[in-house]
């Protein structure tokens, strides 16, 4: 009976983790939308802090007694998501909508590797064929007749990679501090949230890139990137940790390039090229090689 409680747990935690993974695919369109009114990094600190309100005043409980080692971790979290969603946004800014969600979503390959680097773990073969797959999917996606990047969109796409590198110094981050059995992991995610807003919109007026939306649209994308892509995905995210294996959110995430692509296809009339189409394939292979490997282990393991 517990088994069975248990395996229902981790589907409907795969299924959360899914939804956000499906709602991360509508944000590159909606950062479009929007982007232009508010400035990168105005949407950023807009889209923060207002998630960070939101979700203080929903767990306002859990907020009453931080200590100090929260309120590190949380900054560390917070600054590392900064640097994240303001390449991001640069990205998506100066490059096409797949080529922005398929270079960002490269963190998932760098984290193995700065673990070897930096913390000393050992990879398997597995790992290094899906990094090798990685770069060759970034080629065929990024690379053009006679190898030579696009002018239109060699800068969107160097944020785009060096996205993928920040965001698995986030993961690391976040994972290592999660794993503090003393540390809640709900404060830690709206605390990171409020300072990515608070720094980021700071920033942003120093150098001037914000403005106020005013257009329709513009309006609903910033409401719909702050409540949906930012406050209900950041708090789902280890709310499902919690009932699922890592392996699972990493095969899961890959997805998110995939929904952006459809989305670009059908909002944008944005198809792919016969080149793009083959590097999405052999990325999304590379994700599958690394993550099914860690699912087989995991379950092989018991």
């Amino acid at each position: 009976m517990t088994e069975t409680l248990d395996k229902k747990r981790e589907f409907y935690a795969d299924m959360l983790l899914l939804l956000v993974t499906v709602i991360w695919g509508f944000s590159y369109l909606a950062v479009h939308t929007c982007i232009l009114e508010t400035g990168t990094l105005g949407l950023n600190a807009y889209r923060f802090i207002s998630a960070g309100i939101i979700t203080a005043v929903i767990f306002n409980r859990r907020l009453r007694h931080i200590d100090k080692e929260t309120f590190r971790w949380s900054f560390i979290v917070g600054i590392t998501l900064c640097l994240t969603y303001a390449l991001t946004n640069l990205s998506i800014r100066y490059t096409s909508t797949p080529n922005a969600a398929f270079l960002c979503a490269m963190g998932v390959i760098f984290v193995p590797v700065f673990e070897f680097f930096f913390m000393h773990k050992r990879q398997s073969v597995r790992l290094i064929i899906a990094i090798i797959l990685s770069v060759i999917g970034i080629a065929f996606l990024t690379l053009t007749g006679g190898g030579r990047l696009p002018s239109t969109h060699v800068f969107g796409d160097i944020c785009g990679i060096l996205t993928a590198i920040v965001y698995a110094v986030n993961m690391i981050a976040t994972e290592t501090a999660v794993q503090k059995k003393h540390l809640d992991a709900v404060v830690i995610g709206v605390l990171s949230m409020l300072w990515t807003g608070i720094v980021i919109f700071f920033v942003s007026l120093a150098i001037g890139d914000i403005g106020i939306p005013t257009g329709k649209p513009a309006i609903i994308a910033v409401i719909f990137l702050s409540l949906f892509c930012t406050a209900f995905s950041f708090i789902a995210i280890p709310v499902a940790q919690k009932h699922t294996l890592a392996s699972h959110e990493g095969v899961i995430f890959t997805l998110e390039p995939v929904f952006a692509s459809i989305v670009a296809v059908f909002a944008e009339n944005l198809v792919p090229t016969k080149y793009q189409f083959i590097g999405e394939v052999v990325m999304i292979a590379a994700f599958l090689v690394l993550e099914t490997g860690n699912i087989n282990k995991k379950e092989g393991s018991s």
